[in-house]
């Protein structure tokens, strides 16, 4: 099972690199990288729908490792589309300014969620059965209507936060 997701993953990042082959145009790289994110994310859910997982561990591994592969690009090639079409219309001094407060709020986030991104960073597995599995009955009432978990058939409580934190050191890498 695991080999079929590892596969939608290969696929996307193999199209990915052939991204500037579609058009020398940087919005609609970007606009392509999207649509192809969303593509895999979509065909990963087919099979988590479908197949389901055989066990606790397998669930998790997908929520923790596998799916932030493709999510973490999809919130990449988002932030970037948003960057670069905000960038188009303004002037140099404009920009820096736009890119400074981009930056300010990425590392804001990665500050708030410091507990989060530790775990992540450090590879720790103690609470991957509240974060990474679904129908936890521990998540929090606040959180239980929040956009991530509307299809609670493909989030967790926490795939979301750490796709997005992947996002952050992708942005913070390039």
């Amino acid at each position: 099972m695991e080999t079929h997701y590892l596969e939608i993953i290969r696929d996307l990042d193999n199209d990915l690199s052939r991204m500037t082959e579609v058009s020398d145009d940087v919005s609609e790289q970007r606009e392509y990288a999207i649509g192809l994110c969303k593509i895999a994310l979509s065909r990963m859910r087919k099979l988590v729908i479908e197949k389901g997982f055989p066990d606790v561990k397998s669930e998790i591994n997908f929520f923790k490792k596998v799916k932030p592969l493709a999510y973490s690009k999809l919130l990449y090639y988002q932030t970037i589309f948003d960057i670069e079409s905000k960038r188009k219309k303004a002037d140099i001094p404009v920009v820096q300014r736009y890119f400074q407060q981009r930056l300010f709020k990425i590392q804001e986030y990665m500050e708030e969620h410091q507990m989060k991104v530790q775990y992540y960073r450090s590879g720790f597995t103690h609470l991957d059965e509240k974060y990474f599995l679904r129908k936890n009955d521990e998540i929090p009432l606040k959180l239980r209507n929040d956009h991530q978990l509307m299809d609670e058939d493909f989030f967790t409580w926490h795939d979301h936060m750490f796709s997005t934190i992947d996002q952050n050191f992708q942005l913070l890498d390039n």
